[in-house]
């Protein structure tokens, strides 16, 4: 299951940027007609590179998929930030796979690296609006994602096949 943006969520990004550039120029030119129109053209720009940049990460994350899904289970996948700070982050791809919930970070981070969560060493998920919280004994690990309940459902799912698992062995 990948777990993406819809067309929608484009279109309200392009509103939310193109009313708030509009009222921006038109404050400063003094004619807000003016600047809605030149904010909605602004805003128009950005949904379509927003939706260009996302669809260039989804091409290359099918090849990541192959990767991954040849030597583990994939049970879920999509496009993540891993929140470093307040202020920081690092974007790529995650997986829930059946051993681990896996981050890629894009080529293109400056100190990125993969980050492995062990399933078995996930103490809870939740999901908070956009956000994902995954907690280990050692760390809490915040992610922004698309469709964040989902992800954490997906992982609770998981944790407890683990854990059935491990009593049977």
């Amino acid at each position: 299951m990948v777990l993406k943006n819809s067309k929608g969520s484009f279109v309200l990004m392009g509103l939310i940027y193109g009313g708030m550039m509009g009222l921006v120029f038109g404050n400063q030119s003094g004619n807000y007609l003016l600047g809605l129109t030149t904010g909605g053209v602004a805003g128009l720009i950005f949904a379509l590179v927003m939706y260009v940049v996302n669809a260039s990460a989804e091409k290359k994350a099918k090849v990541l998929f192959q990767q991954v899904a040849c030597m583990r289970k994939v049970f879920c996948q999509g496009a993540a930030t891993l929140r470093t700070n307040s202020f920081n982050g690092v974007g790529g791809w995650m997986f829930l796979t059946e051993s681990a919930l896996e981050f890629y970070p894009h080529k293109g981070n400056i100190g990125g690296r993969n980050v492995p969560i062990l399933l078995g060493a996930i103490l809870s998920a939740q999901a908070k609006g956009n956000t994902l919280l995954v907690e280990t004994a050692s760390k809490t690990y915040r992610f922004q994602v698309v469709k964040a309940q989902e992800w954490k459902k997906q992982i609770n799912i998981a944790i407890e096949t683990v854990k059935v698992e491990e009593v049977f062995q």
